[in-house]
């Protein structure tokens, strides 16, 4: 099944809302469960719907080994503004995971969420969901000014015994800054330990279960989660005209746990991108869901640069197209 690229600016597109049954259980419902069209001409993508109850759904990737809850009843900090996700090796109820990831102890459902919108209205958000049968990267953007970006699902994984290749993050509690969750996926290259808010369903040898991780890139500065992508460099885009993108490498830590003390590279997500510019230097025309394509690369992928929703930190790219070339292939 190939990569679909859903837009709330699609026409027919899903709507989403800080209310009730406009969240993200709506959206995914619609976009990824089932056969047939989503909505206009775009297909759904043939994940399995398996248990669902008032606002609350759980999500079967098409291989049947990631699971994702998703959550927007309304009753954590942020109200319908905020879903509460939690991914997990297996279901057996709509309230009931088997081995989730994050745990509950790594992270409690106060803050182990993704936010649909900053306001408990009828205030419609832009979004952009990027996805195929066993992972997607969702973008919203909660506010005028802020933005997140949401991935879960299947990466590709450097060593082929890896039987456990899946990820996902999450933010904060409602408070939580604009950036944060933009920032909080990438780690430098020469950073210490630290806790970004990924989390991999294993460590790559299959013992340890809930393992921190994290993206690793070069455009990405500081020592801890609050480094970013696209944070170093020249400005972008170049006097030239040109921007560079980098694919972060995937690590993942060697044991359960807080930190990431036993770092080990794991893979590649598909799609994701992150710049090697400075995105906030001055003079930039970067803006959220601009698009380009790259030049030396298929002539046919399309780009949107996403992350923060202002021109600042925490800027990612998104391939939107089904044109992802793996480094691994």
């Amino acid at each position: 099944m190939s990569v679909t690229t859903y837009r709330s600016t699609d026409a027919g597109a899903p709507v989403l809302r800080g209310t009730t049954g406009n969240g993200l259980v709506n959206l995914l419902t619609i976009c990824l469960t089932g056969t047939g069209t989503a909505y206009g001409s775009l297909p759904k993508k043939g994940w399995t719907l398996l248990f669902t109850g008032t606002n609350k759904a759980v999500f079967c990737t098409v291989d049947g080994v990631g699971f994702l809850r998703v959550v927007n009843d309304g009753t954590g900090t942020g109200g319908f503004r905020e879903a509460i996700v939690r991914a997990a090796e297996g279901a057996t109820g709509v309230d009931t995971l088997v081995d989730p990831f994050p745990t509950v102890a790594e992270m409690a459902d106060s803050v182990c969420v993704w936010r649909c919108s900053d306001t408990l209205d009828t205030t419609a958000r832009a979004w952009q969901l990027t996805a195929n049968e066993n992972w997607f990267i969702l973008s919203v953007r909660f506010g005028t000014t802020s933005a997140d970006t949401y991935l879960f699902g299947k990466f590709s994984p450097i060593r082929s015994a890896n039987s456990w290749p899946y990820v996902v993050n999450t933010r904060a509690s409602s408070n939580a800054a604009s950036e944060s969750l933009a920032a909080q996926m990438f780690f430098s290259s020469y950073a210490g330990v630290g806790s970004p808010r990924l989390f991999a369903m294993r460590t790559v040898d299959g013992v340890s279960k809930s393992p921190r991780a994290a993206f690793v890139t070069e455009g990405t500065s500081g020592t801890t989660a609050s480094g970013f992508a696209g944070s170093v460099g020249p400005k972008a885009p170049n006097d030239d005209g040109e921007f560079f993108i980098s694919p972060p490498q995937l690590w993942v830590n060697g044991a359960s746990g807080a930190s990431l003390s036993n770092q080990q590279p794991a893979g590649f997500f598909p799609n994701l991108w992150v710049p090697l510019h400075n995105v906030n230097a001055g003079g930039t025309t970067i803006a959220y869901a601009d698009t380009f394509n790259a030049a030396g690369y298929d002539p046919s992928a399309n780009f949107s640069i996403l992350g923060a929703g202002a021109n600042s930190a925490g800027k990612l790219v998104v391939e939107t197209t089904d044109t992802w070339q793996d480094p691994l292939a």
